[in-house]
């Protein structure tokens, strides 16, 4: 069926009668030819998405565009800075999770109200047409309510009205600015304004997803096994999250842990000589770092596998001091947070970047006492004041403390708003603390069912992880052996840990040119490519035969020293064992 469309070009809005079954690439050139337009444009419909969404084949009558629809022309090579919604803004450095939610609408869709719409099914009305991802109507409709807007959904309420005139996201400065107006003392230029503390209404990752429940639970085993606290840094990517208008979640591949030593009650990190290594094989896998985990377990009763609930609100004055998130790990989230900033377009903050997608993800007792995990991220506001170095931890761990300004070194007034005993709003310095709720917001995470997007393969005995020969677990050729009988070799080569031993391992050197092309083969999950590597290299045959000969666990010995993971607490049991040893759980 024929169409009039109506297209706005930079020369004005031109008219066109559409063909019966004609497709968009074609309609495209039907457009360049009456609007005289040479150079590579996008067509824009009244949702701002892009005609092109579906691919260039595809029917234009599929579009669901009607007669006399008014469409938007966007030329290529707009500036950065003045993107419209819907183009793919001219920022190279933008995560591709950002590229893809820029180009879409946002709008939630509601059915037509049979009771209060009194228009056909191709009208809308007050009563049914499409809602703001920010609307109230849209975050109470969930269940449980969303708590914080996504990071998407709060750059479109800044658009709200009048997009020339967009409030931008202001990087906020706690320091005294150069001044060349006088030698000693502060003007009005060079004196950083008073901060007003405001819990944020919006984050920038709003799940946290483990592709399987694997990659946490061997993270487990350290404490599992030895009783010590375990801190590790997450690699994976961002998606979409379609629970949330215009969400995003972190999804996590691999958990790296670094050299640490740890104790029941906490633990130090040490020098980590492969740090740069490790980012650069990762980023050849197609992942990147998106956050850090830690342990805060303390058992109580390791039969029954519990765990003491140690992270709440306490509302009790007199009750132990006790918070979801300490003032010293809010510090570490936000300096970690300032080493990964999420870059934006110009037009939203100068700099190109603000606030951070990295996560931060707590596995403690919950109020079931049982091990659980939850996510946080600390605010901007977080994220510059540990930048400026004016936050201090203090004694309560549910209390930030300000740093004193001195005459050398001058720390800007800090307010923080709350309400007193008859329920008014008041303004209260945050000196000498503050609430740490200030700081940080909340995020649900959790393991991922579908099997088949894995990035590795998980079998049930996994390769040694990096950094654990204190707990007695080592990454050697004995290793290797016992790791690689277990199945398929293009199968077991997809393990995140066995490529950073290959990349690491003084035994390994002849081979580690070549493990640039492994790491694309096992990103694109081409087992194909996998073997096609293992035959290529025949330092990996003379690798292979090394482990073999390496003694106690060539292939001659797994049958009888194979372990088995127990499904409840996660401890490795020798494979003669019918039970677990620690929680009595029967072997699977």
């Amino acid at each position: 069926m024929a169409l009039m469309l109506r297209v706005r070009t930079p020369s004005g809005i031109i008219r066109l009668t559409t063909r019966g079954g004609q497709q968009v690439d074609d309609f495209y050139q039907q457009v360049a030819e009456e609007a005289g337009i040479d150079s590579t444009f996008a067509l824009m419909d009244a949702k701002k998405a892009s005609l092109l969404r579906l691919g260039p084949s595809v029917p234009l009558a599929s579009l669901g565009l009607r007669r006399g629809d008014l469409l938007q022309m966007v030329l290529e090579g707009t500036a950065e800075g003045t993107v419209q919604r819907g183009e793919d803004p001219v920022t190279p450095s933008l995560d591709a999770v950002d590229r893809l939610l820029y180009t879409q609408d946002g709008r939630v869709d509601r059915p037509r109200d049979s009771h209060m719409c009194q228009h056909g099914d191709g009208g809308s009305c007050i009563n049914c047409t499409s809602l703001e991802p920010y609307d109230e109507r849209v975050l109470n409709a969930k269940d449980p309510p969303i708590k914080f807007l996504s990071f998407h959904s709060h750059l479109r309420k800044l658009e709200h009205g009048d997009k020339h005139n967009l409030t931008k996201l202001e990087t906020l400065q706690c320091k005294v600015l150069p001044c060349s107006a006088h030698q000693k003392g502060l003007c009005s230029h060079c004196q950083p304004s008073a901060i007003t503390l405001q819990r944020q209404t919006y984050r920038h990752v709003d799940y946290v997803e483990f592709e399987s429940r694997e990659i946490l639970g061997r993270f487990l085993d350290a404490w599992t096994l030895s009783g010590v606290q375990r801190l590790g840094y997450l690699y994976g990517r961002y998606e979409p999250y379609d629970q949330v208008p215009l969400g995003i979640k972190a999804v996590v591949a691999a958990i790296y842990e670094p050299p640490q030593t740890g104790a029941p009650d906490g633990l130090e990190l040490e020098e980590d000589i492969n740090a740069n290594l490790v980012d650069q094989m990762a980023s050849k896998l197609g992942l990147q770092p998106v956050g850090w985990i830690f342990t805060d377990l303390e058992a109580v009763d390791r039969a029954q596998g519990t765990v003491k609930h140690k992270r709440y609100v306490s509302k009790d004055a007199d009750a132990d001091p006790a918070t979801v998130l300490r003032s010293e790990e809010v510090l570490m989230a936000s300096m970690l947070q300032n080493q990964h900033p999420n870059p934006v377009p110009a037009k939203y903050n100068s700099a190109g970047y603000f606030g951070s997608k990295f996560v931060t993800v707590v596995v403690s007792g919950n109020k079931d006492e049982l091990i659980g995990t939850q996510a946080y991220q600390a605010s901007s506001q977080a994220m510059a004041l540990t930048r400026d170095d004016v936050l201090r931890p203090s004694d309560h761990p549910a209390m930030m403390a300000v740093k004193p300004s001195t005459e050398e070194d001058y720390v800007p007034e800090v307010f923080y708003v709350t309400k007193d005993e008859y329920k008014n709003t008041v303004k209260k310095s945050a000196r000498p603390v503050f609430p740490v709720e200030y700081l940080f917001v909340d995020m649900e995470s959790g393991a991922s069912d579908q099997d088949a997007n894995h990035t590795f393969y998980h079998p049930q005995q996994g390769f040694p992880r990096e950094n654990r020969a204190v707990l007695g677990q080592l990454q050697d050729l004995s290793a290797v052996a016992a790791y690689l009988a277990q199945g398929p070799e293009e199968q077991m080569l997809r393990s995140f840990h066995l490529l950073l031993f290959l990349a690491t391992d003084e035994h390994c050197a002849e081979l580690q040119a070549t493990l640039p092309q492994l790491a694309d083969a096992i990103a694109a999950k081409d087992s194909d490519a996998i073997k096609a590597w293992a035959v290529a290299c025949p330092f990996w045959s003379t690798l292979k035969l090394l482990a073999c000969e390496s003694g106690a666990a060539g292939p001659q010995a797994l049958s009888g020293g194979a372990q088995w993971a127990c499904s409840a607490c996660t401890l490795l049991n020798d494979a003669q064992q019918t039970q677990c040893s620690v929680c009595g759980a029967a072997k699977p």
